[in-house]
């Protein structure tokens, strides 16, 4: 029902409430309740935000495990390197889960002549659309198996035989049984 107008004895109209009109008062009373609770459920969302965001954390954001060391070219260090690149990644699954990822990743760790081989696939990645890069370039970045072949390929032992030889014509026992047995597991 509508605010109904009388006119006075005076002459002058004035309004009266009705059943279903709201005073001022009663009106601004209830809009600050309505503001109160929009801003109690922005920070509930906000809470359940962060807590989303602290649960979907990988396991490394956590330990902060150390980075791998650095890759020159040396192919004794090669399989030490992949594997903490390996142990490296699995700390952190949603982080760098892509293969590009993980191999932008291991390219920063390179240096010196593995850098130099490395450095014109990774500019090609970069600066250039996947129909335009060399095969080489997308077939790297698409499996990170497949960077796996590449390096091992650019830096392994040629005459693995030959090297075997001579690394076991080198040994004399200078330590225990123990730390031998480490060296050859």
């Amino acid at each position: 029902m509508a605010p109904r107008e009388t006119t006075t004895a005076s002459g002058s109209n004035e309004t009266q409430e009705g059943p279903t009109t709201i005073s001022a008062h009663k009106m601004l009373a209830k809009i600050i309740r309505l503001r109160e609770r929009v801003q109690q459920i922005e920070e509930e969302r906000q809470e359940q935000a962060t807590t989303t965001a602290t649960i979907k954390k990988d396991l490394g954001e956590i330990l902060r495990p150390r980075a791998p060391g650095p890759y020159n070219r040396s192919p004794g260090a090669l399989q030490g390197f992949l594997t903490q690149l390996r142990a490296y990644h699995q700390q952190f699954p949603n982080k760098i889960e892509k293969s590009s990822v993980k191999v932008l990743h291991a390219g920063g760790y390179m240096t010196g002549v593995a850098l130099t081989w490395f450095k014109p696939i990774m500019r090609d990645y970069l600066n250039k659309e996947k129909d335009n890069r060399e095969k080489e370039t997308n077939t790297i970045f698409k499996s990170y198996d497949e960077f796996k072949k590449a390096i091992k390929k650019a830096f392994r032992t040629v005459d693995k035989a030959r090297a075997a030889e001579y690394y076991i014509d080198g040994l004399k026992q200078k330590g225990s049984v123990s730390d031998y047995a480490a060296r050859f597991r």
